[in-house]
């Protein structure tokens, strides 16, 4: 299937959210869905409008009319930067409590 999926691969080239998509791992379950895991809506927007195309593709090169295409988006979860002085202070302090027991001996401040 692999082979099937490159060779539809090969006319998206030039469309890069489209090539990124499909160049990604797919799983192959036994009822002949595919599975393939996206990052973000867009990407799911841009494989809703290439699917006809690639089931057809993919159904007429196996010889297989059950392959089915399922995409789920991966929930990826924003940590949070430090960005002010008290932000990084408090963030260096809570990878290594010894951080905070310097600040207190040294008397050292953030706020200048």
């Amino acid at each position: 299937m692999r082979f099937q999926l490159n060779a539809f691969l090969k006319r998206f080239k030039s469309h890069e959210t489209e090539y990124i998509i499909l160049s990604r791992e797919v799983e192959l379950d036994e009822h002949y869905t595919i599975h393939l895991t996206l990052d973000n809506t867009v990407q799911e927007d841009a494989l809703t409008q290439v699917k006809p195309d690639l089931l057809d593709f993919l159904r007429s090169q196996l010889k297989n009319y059950a392959i089915q295409l399922q995409s789920q988006v991966k929930e990826v979860s924003a940590s949070k930067r430090p960005y002010t002085l008290n932000e990084k202070l408090q963030y260096l302090t809570d990878q290594n409590p010894l951080v905070a027991e310097l600040k207190k001996r040294f008397g050292l401040d953030t706020d200048y």
